[in-house]
């Protein structure tokens, strides 16, 4: 009675194999035919549940097995059922008491669970490759817009198409920074997406949503509205790109909503004192409209309230969640208000700190309107440090390589590019530099091989290799971090982290800094102009026309000729034509960013030779006089 009164099968054997007991239970589960428990056998009863199992020697070593203690084991049956059977000693009758427990659900569900996370995983995966390919992809067209937008702002141009450019270059680096989370939605899913409090400027945030949307507005002729009460703190702190994507994605809703009337763009001051102020956000059309129950699928990801609304406006469905969770995230909470054929209202509530005076002052100086020189005022002030040095860029693409080498002279850096990782190795085996900048993905070879290369070999141990990559996931910066580059930059590439991430890992060169030098005296605008041999209207116009920085550059440039001709012309003794091409390359590239008109034209005759593996005398002789007139001229100043 009181084997049959447990819930568990029990079976007790002895020491020489005899059953002693058995539960009905215990047949039961193991399907025992009747005849053979009423025959006697005890042998067959045991024959049959060893052959009942999947793994028939895994049960009988369980069974037989004279160990002291008690053992566990996990069997499935030939039919599926999965059974966990327990085996403790008995002393009576030196044999084991087993008891068998039905837990064919609990791992079926288990391996149910099991399957779907690795289902999950390898859809994560195949998501972030996606979404690494796409970023990849898009970021460089962006580079170009916002770098070389940032290029022409520093140049002299009509104060309407300075206006244009500011739009197009705000615009683009909203766009970037709403790109960075749709990209990485697999972030905000797994609740990794974090919230900055830094200082902005409300106005300028409005401006910048008024400079995005006014022409859209204005093509369907739609009303586009900024309310803003006038006691409303305009120095705040708070996530600025944030507030602006949510905000940016709601007004573009409802433009795309609103066949005519009006778009309003509301700010309502709550409440405030000193340090805080809560203020709420709402955006208010005279659009379409939509019922309650579509109120209801406004949030759930790729969803559209009506599947004619993809058919007759477009859009993913996913601007809206992405900004419902960047809202909680701020601390607030989505309001909607609508009605079929009356338009929307959404809005959402902030507490945000006001900024205090000096952070206003600080913010004040940042808005100053961008002027010709400017940024690179700005760059040569940061990158102080890194005049003279010589940084090697790895880049296929031809407009990054122009942003890229464009934003880098105007700190004062001298300049090589490389196609790709196999031409990288070649202009390191002829040259000193004080950095390469690696593009990863590039044709031939690529950058993360050719830094395995470059690490490969011990005189490159002190090199810094920093990373240009348009892909911002954590796999991509694990990679290159392991490969033995030194950092990243990502694109579109922001010049001012491009120079400081240089300081950070560029040496001082202290040997030029040893290199004897009359004293700088600030040359006249005349003699900079006069020199013979050279063009240095684009040099002055990019450097601001500032003397001294022009006077130390050519002082530079002056001493990196020194020993070209001997190299060169050892090189050649050699038939190393590709050695010797490395040089003249470098030269053509060094004179033109130097105004060297000349000696540009005669280095680029005589690559062009050089790169196909001849050499004309001719070529040759014109290149060595016009580089020694070179010389002559600079040694004057």
């Amino acid at each position: 009675s009181t084997l049959e009164s447990t819930a568990d099968g029990i079976l007790a054997v002895s020491g020489v194999g005899d059953i002693e007991g058995m539960n009905h239970r215990f047949s039961e589960m193991w399907d025992i035919p009747a005849d053979i428990l009423s025959s006697g056998n005890d042998k067959a009863v045991l024959e049959h549940l060893i052959h009942s199992a999947g793994n028939p020697r895994l049960l009988s070593d369980f069974f037989y097995d004279q160990d002291e203690g008690d053992h566990v084991v996990t069997i499935e049956l030939s039919n599926g059922k999965i059974f966990e059977l327990k085996s403790c000693p008995q002393q009576a009758t030196l044999g084991r008491v087993f008891s068998c427990n039905d837990v064919t659900a609990r791992v079926q569900a288990e391996r149910e669970a099991r399957a779907s996370k690795a289902e999950a995983d390898r859809a994560n995966q195949a998501k972030g490759t996606f979404l690494a390919s796409m970023s990849h992809e898009i970021r460089t067209p962006m580079n170009a817009i916002i770098g070389l937008s940032q290029l022409a702002l520093n140049q002299h141009v009509p104060d309407q198409v300075r206006d244009y450019l500011e739009k197009i270059n705000t615009a683009s680096e909203s766009l970037l920074g709403i790109l960075n989370d749709i990209l990485d939605f697999s972030k905000i899913e797994a609740g990794m997406l974090s919230i900055e409090n830094v200082h902005f400027n409300l106005d300028a945030l409005l401006d910048n949503l008024h400079n995005m949307f006014s022409a859209r507005a204005g093509e369907k002729r739609l009303d586009l509205n900024i309310d803003v009460p006038a006691e409303m703190p305009v120095q705040l702190i708070g996530d600025a790109l944030r507030i602006q994507q949510v905000l940016s994605n709601l007004v573009g809703n409802a433009i795309k909503f609103t066949g005519e009337g009006s778009v309003n763009i509301r700010l309502q001051l709550l409440e405030t004192d000193r340090s805080q102020a809560r203020i709420r956000l709402g955006v208010t059309d005279t659009g379409i409209g939509m019922s309650k129950e579509d109120q209801l699928k406004l949030f759930i990801p790729f969803t559209q309230t009506d599947t004619s609304i993809t058919r007759r406006f477009g859009g993913t469905g996913l601007g809206l969640a992405i900004s419902h969770k960047l809202v909680q995230l701020m601390g607030g909470e989505f309001h909607v208000e609508s009605q079929p054929g009356q338009g929307t209202t959404f809005s959402f509530d902030l507490l945000l700190d006001i900024a205090s005076l000096d952070m206003r002052q600080a913010i004040a100086r940042q808005l100053v309107r961008r002027q010709a020189g400017d940024l690179g005022n700005t760059l040569r002030e940061r990158g102080e440090q890194l005049a003279g040095v010589r940084i090697l860029v790895a880049e296929d693409n031809p407009i990054n390589q122009q942003v890229v080498k464009e934003f880098l002279q105007l700190s004062g850096i001298m300049v090589d590019i490389a196609n790709n990782g196999e031409e990288a190795l070649a202009w390191l085996e002829h040259n000193v530099y004080g950095a390469v900048l690696m593009d990863v993905n590039m044709p031939v070879m690529g950058g993360v091989e050719a830094t395995l290369n470059i690490r490969s070999q011990s005189r490159f141990d002190a090199l810094p290799v920093i990373a240009l990559t348009a892909v911002v996931t954590q796999q991509e910066r694990d990679n290159c971090l392991a490969c033995g580059m030194n950092d990243f930059v990502t694109k579109p590439i922001n010049p001012q982290e491009l120079i400081r991430v240089l300081c950070h890992w560029v040496a001082i060169q202290a040997p030029a800094a040893a290199i004897s030098r009359p004293a700088l005296i600030q040359p006249p605008s005349a003699g900079l102009i006069d020199l013979k041999g050279f063009d240095l209207s684009l040099l002055r116009e990019v450097l601001d026309d500032d003397h001294t920085l022009i006077s130390e550059l050519l002082f530079t440039f002056r001493d990196g000729l020194e020993n070209t001709m001997s190299d060169i012309d050892g090189y050649l003794e050699k038939q190393d034509y590709l050695g010797a091409h490395a040089l003249t390359h470098s030269v053509k590239g060094t004179a033109g960013s130097m105004g060297a008109s000349l000696l540009y034209e005669a280095a680029t005759v005589l690559d062009d030779v050089l790169r196909s593996g001849q050499m004309e005398p001719a070529a040759l002789e014109r290149f060595r006089q016009v580089l020694q007139d070179t010389r002559e001229v600079l040694a004057g100043l």
